[in-house]
């Protein structure tokens, strides 16, 4: 855009009535220039200055934390799909274990058959692992063998030095076996066995 100014005769005088704007043309006596943020032109007798503010834009970067999008780093992002995923393995849980399905970590879950109001009531979902992984509290798991409908299908993930995680039902199998007949049961073919005698009687298979 050009602007032109054309001043005639006498240089014509301006008056502010007390402060200065920006972007705003005075008009003053003498020479004969024309100054626009320092540069200059002739234009007839008059010397017209035009005065421009320019602002500053500072930018400031804060560091400290790394984002990526919507992501910020060091945060875990998905579901877990090991149980060294979690804070704790007793928080791993898992709608299937083998192999791990819609897993979470529930960092409510119990760490030690002690937190439980009995530890006939600590369950885990992978009871043979060191810590265990899977755990929750069920206050509806027999006390003994007397509270089963079969007595001897009563069975603990441990007896020994005390029962933790009991069950009425064999953990595989039939869930209520009485003999042999009892452990053929469509694809599962397998051989009565009590395991800790006369409890957790249940149908194994014989491997090899």
């Amino acid at each position: 855009m050009f602007h032109v100014l054309v001043v005639m005769g006498a240089s014509l005088g301006g008056c502010n009535g007390g402060g200065s704007e920006s972007d705003t043309d005075a008009t003053t006596g003498g020479g004969g220039s024309t100054s626009t943020d320092g540069a200059s032109s002739t234009s007839g007798g008059g010397t017209t200055t035009t005065t421009t503010t320019t602002s500053t834009t500072t930018t400031t970067t804060t560091t400290g934390v790394e984002s990526t999008g919507d992501t910020t780093v060091g945060t875990t992002t998905g579901s877990p799909t090991t149980p060294g995923d979690c804070e704790n393995p007793q928080d791993f849980h898992c709608e299937s274990q083998n192999p791990p399905t819609n897993c979470h970590c529930d960092p409510d879950s119990p760490l030690v058959p002690g937190e439980c109001e009995h530890t006939q009531d600590f369950h885990c979902e992978i009871p043979w692992m060191e810590p265990p992984a899977g755990c929750s509290c069920d206050p509806d798991s027999p006390l003994d063998a007397s509270e089963c409908e079969v007595p001897s299908a009563f069975n603990c993930s441990s007896f020994d030095p005390e029962m933790i995680g009991c069950s009425c039902e064999c953990p595989f199998g039939p869930p209520t076996p009485l003999n042999d007949a009892d452990c053929i049961d469509g694809d599962f073919t397998g051989y009565y066995q009590c395991l800790y005698e006369p409890y957790f009687c249940c149908c194994l298979v014989q491997l090899g």
